[in-house]
């Protein structure tokens, strides 16, 4: 399992950036779930996106829950029995327009009038 974040910068697709069913919080919060989304999905807590947005746990479960409601994404819990007891981990995974991603050999990285440029060279 890897917890590493597979951090590639902000980007917001306009589908998201523009829908007016979503607040700023859950467009940000998106793409935050989105970047820390790797191949074992989201690990963070509540708690780490409170921190990291600068708002309330409150309103970082509230924006989860409505993600997960509108279907940008999936959250799943599970109860880990440890010595002392049992735990919960939540694990969320990205749907949709954020979810794609550009599979290696895919991207072509080039240079044009002396700039580099990277050019998508394949469809998925």
């Amino acid at each position: 399992m890897s917890k590493r974040r597979d951090f590639k910068g902000v980007w917001i697709p306009k589908e998201i950036w523009l829908s007016p069913d979503l607040g700023v919080v859950e467009k940000v919060l998106l793409a935050e779930i989105s970047s820390l989304d790797n191949e074992d999905g989201c690990w963070a807590s509540n708690d780490y996106f409170a921190k990291f947005l600068g708002v309330s746990t409150k309103t970082i479960s509230r924006g989860v829950q409505s993600l997960q409601d509108k279907g940008y994404i999936d959250s799943k819990t599970k109860v880990i029995v440890k010595e002392g007891g049992q735990a919960f981990e939540r694990i969320i995974r990205a749907k949709g327009v954020l979810k794609r991603k550009i599979d290696k050999g895919m991207l072509e990285i080039v240079e044009v009038d002396g700039q580099t440029v990277a050019r998508v060279v394949g469809k998925r």
